[in-house]
């Protein structure tokens, strides 16, 4: 691999260091780093190849979105747009942001309903394996219970395909006519339970 390569590693593996509680080096490393890459480049006004590298300026790209707390970006243009095997990296930060951007959705959106694809998205389910139920699948977990809007269109797509399809469009309907009532969703989180759903034993808090 190139130099500009492990430069970006780097810097999101001292990102992801911020937030462990066991190394509390990170941020002095991160500091470190990109002080070399400002040094190499001669200063302002000037940029190395490393410095300007496509994958440099995503990882920094990660970096400032993490420190302003822009889960929106993180989860629906950085994530996906990692190059080489960046996001490989990153996954061990979507725990994480994950649990913070739904706290600060539920506060930013009280009283009013979340729908369900919309929420989706911004937690970074849209494009995952674990399909629309996803989402449904982690909010169970996190103690939060979500409504369904309209019953007629699941009804009717279930009468009207055959068996595999019909499972299909349901599953599908229930998602789009589902919301999060902010109204009713817990004052805690059940971080524990949220910590098994993703696989981890860290802190997400």
């Amino acid at each position: 691999g190139s130099r500009d390569e492990f430069t970006a590693y780097r810097i999101l593996y001292y990102v992801y260091l911020q937030g462990n509680e066991k190394y509390n080096e990170g941020s002095s490393d991160l500091l470190g780093i990109l002080q070399d890459l400002r040094a190499e480049a001669g200063g302002l006004g000037k940029q190395s190849g490393v410095y300007n590298a496509p994958c440099v300026k995503h990882a920094i790209k990660v970096m400032v979105a993490l420190i302003h707390g822009n889960y929106h970006a993180f989860f629906t243009q950085l994530y996906d747009e990692a190059p080489n095997m960046g996001q490989f990296i990153l996954d061990y930060l979507v725990p994480k942001q994950r649990v913070a951007a739904l706290k600060t959705l539920l506060r930013a959106y009280k009283p009013s309903p979340l729908p369900i694809p919309f929420l989706a998205s911004e937690l970074g389910f849209d494009q995952e394996i674990t399909g629309p139920q996803g989402v449904l699948s982690y909010l169970t977990a996190a103690g939060i219970t979500t409504t369904t809007t309209s019953t007629t269109s699941t009804t009717s797509t279930a009468s009207t395909t055959k068996e595999s399809e019909s499972e299909e469009g349901v599953n599908k309907s229930i998602h789009e006519d589902s919301v999060v009532n902010t109204k009713t969703c817990p004052k805690a989180l059940d971080m524990e339970a949220l910590s098994e759903w993703e696989g981890t034993s860290g802190n997400l808090l």
